[in-house]
């Protein structure tokens, strides 16, 4: 794993377009309708973005940051975490090429995250997940997160997610 640079925008993109369109094919569009490569080229910019390659090749990314995405603030969602005035590490958009999937590779990228969070010194490491997809919520309860309180995020024609957090620190 190593972080992604300025160059790496397409490699990103291509990840994070391929997980979109085979969520799209599962009838989940919610990455389709809000990634864009120039959304991937911020990401890059402003937050810290991993990679995971296997045999030279990319197949998978995720983005981590200290900072709550967009929509946690202007929804209001970070009042729904445990101790929201808490120092915080966040984890978004951690996508597997459909055909790397099944391999511990999201394990792997959920596990370096866990790694960030205590390097960093924060107390909780968030996330959100879409509450349809019970492989994904239990995916995550698996490896200690929790559902928040309150943290059931309904959005649009029935996209709902649920917030979910780990403590990492004390």
């Amino acid at each position: 794993m190593r972080p992604a640079i300025a160059g790496d925008v397409d490699m990103v993109w291509g990840v994070i377009n391929e997980c979109a369109q085979w969520l799209a094919g599962q009838g989940l569009t919610h990455w389709a309708n809000h990634y864009t490569r120039e959304m991937m080229a911020k990401m890059i910019a402003h937050h810290e973005v991993y990679l995971a390659l296997r045999d030279g090749e990319l197949v998978s990314t995720m983005t981590f940051s200290k900072r709550p995405p967009k929509y946690y603030v202007t929804e209001n969602y970070v009042q729904r975490f445990t101790e929201p005035e808490e120092s915080a590490a966040y984890v978004m958009a951690i996508g597997v090429l459909p055909q790397h999937q099944k391999q511990g590779i999201a394990g792997s990228m959920v596990q370096l995250a866990e790694d960030l969070a205590r390097l960093r010194g924060v107390k909780w490491l968030r996330l959100d997940c879409r509450s349809e997809v019970p492989g994904l919520v239990s995916f995550y309860e698996k490896r200690g997160f929790n559902k928040t309180p309150n943290g059931l995020c309904v959005e649009g024609e029935g996209e709902s997610y649920w917030l979910m957090e780990k403590r990492i620190g004390v």
